[in-house]
């Protein structure tokens, strides 16, 4: 038998029919096929590819996977896309030499777009596997079952990879628990404020703070942890709604601390990537500072480091925005991901905040200490202040005085506490 591709006139050699597709579903099922494997494939963050790169190179990939999908099908096998970026290949064989056949074609994907764009970019594919069984009853009810899979790759905990399971739709359904109570959350103030504390090195004074976020039900206590919820809230758009909160808490932290006339110290907030692009965030960010009479100079905007900040003009110009509009501008995570030179040397950034995992291996390691102290000064020379976070022991702290940090964090001086816990650092004015 040939392998099956179901078309229809809107995107011929591309877009398939669904009902056939799901009638072919139907007969193996009925032939109780029991090494057949149903496949659900997207993108993640589809739209992002969209507004980084423009639809055209979106419509490239989307052919590009079309392609690859084809070369993969073997005998009796299927594909079919159903809508936007959602494919679904039906594959015979069993599950494992299925899966390596599916990472492959990924793999080859994720380099064909690079290729394509001629940039490197992290572009994820999702892949979600069902595996023939009896209780599957219909075509329908196996779509269903990919879906599911398809949804736990996507989880801030999966791979972009699932093989599905009876407890998957339980997990799920957590997830959506997570969803619904979310804007409760905000509404009951179950988000609150924890403030880590940055010190200058040379000094050893409190220079700053940063404001890190944890979900606290009054009558549970710990709803989710943040490496948890903050993936998911950016993956459904909710980040937005935390990012403004979190702004809110903050500057009515800076407020107390003049009622209680101490000194303050500018404090971080971190803006979702998804979010600082947006038009009028600027804007609606001072209107927060004003509403609570916090000047933005005491307000560092932080923002993960990502290829797509290098390329992309409408966050570069979002960013430049907000430095004119008082606040200074920190680079998370520095050397977490693919780093661009590029990035430093164009950008408007005040604060490179050096990822931990410069700090790996440091102190037994030549070549890894002789990295770090290269990456500080070239920072460093750009006229750019550096930060390290993460210092747990004293041998970092010495080797980051030698090599002339400015500003340091990490559980060797403080860890994350509650906002009113900070005021014990702060000297009176």
């Amino acid at each position: 038998m040939t392998a099956q591709v179901y078309k229809t006139d809107s995107l011929p050699g591309q877009e398939q029919k669904q009902e056939l597709f799901i009638r072919r579903l139907g007969e193996i099922l009925k032939e109780k096929r029991t090494e057949a494997v149903l496949a659900a494939m997207d993108i993640q963050n589809f739209k992002s590819v969209n507004e980084i790169w423009g639809m055209k190179n979106g419509n490239r990939l989307l052919s590009i996977i079309v392609d690859q999908s084809l070369k993969v099908l073997g005998g009796g096998e299927s594909v079919s896309r159903f809508f936007k970026d959602r494919f679904y290949l039906l594959l015979l064989g069993p599950v494992n030499t299925i899966k390596e056949r599916l990472e492959a074609m990924r793999r080859q994907i994720e380099a064909e777009f690079v290729r394509c764009i001629g940039y490197p970019y992290s572009l994820v594919v999702s892949l979600g596997l069902c595996e023939y069984n009896d209780d599957v009853k219909s075509g329908d009810e196996w779509l269903i079952r990919a879906n599911y899979a398809l949804e736990s790759a996507e989880l801030p905990v999966g791979d972009g990879f699932a093989i599905y399971d009876n407890a998957m739709q339980k997990n799920l359904q957590e997830v959506r628990k997570i969803e619904k109570r979310m804007q409760f959350g905000i509404e009951n103030n179950e988000f609150r404020i924890y403030l880590q504390p940055q010190f200058e090195l040379a000094t050893g004074r409190l220079s700053g703070a940063e404001a890190l976020v944890r979900w606290i039900s009054p009558e549970t206590g710990l709803v989710s942890c943040p490496d948890y919820f903050i993936p998911l809230f950016e993956k459904n758009g909710f980040i937005k709604k935390l990012d403004l909160y979190m702004m809110e808490q903050t500057c009515r932290v800076l407020r107390d601390w003049k009622k209680q006339a101490l000194e303050p110290v500018p404090i971080a907030v971190n803006i979702s990537r998804r979010h600082i692009g947006e038009p009028g965030l600027a804007k609606r960010l001072l209107e927060i500072c004003e509403a609570h009479g916090v000047p933005p100079e005491y307000i560092e905007i932080e923002m993960t480091e990502t290829f797509e900040l290098a390329e992309n003009k409408t966050l570069q110009k979002a960013l430049i925005t907000l430095k004119k509009a008082g606040f200074s501008l920190a680079l998370d995570d520095f050397g977490k991901e693919n780093t661009s030179i590029s990035l430093l040397r164009e950008s408007c950034f005040d604060v490179i905040k050096f990822d931990k995992s410069f700090l790996s291996g440091c102190i037994e390691d030549k070549r890894a200490r002789g990295l770090l102290n290269s990456m500080l000064q070239m920072v460093k020379n750009l006229g750019i202040k550096t930060h390290v976070e993460g210092i747990e022991r004293w041998e970092e702290e010495d080797l980051l005085k030698k090599y002339q940090c400015d500003r340091v964090q990490g559980f060797y001086y403080a860890k994350p506490m509650p906002a009113d816990m900070l005021t014990n650092y702060l000297p009176k004015t």
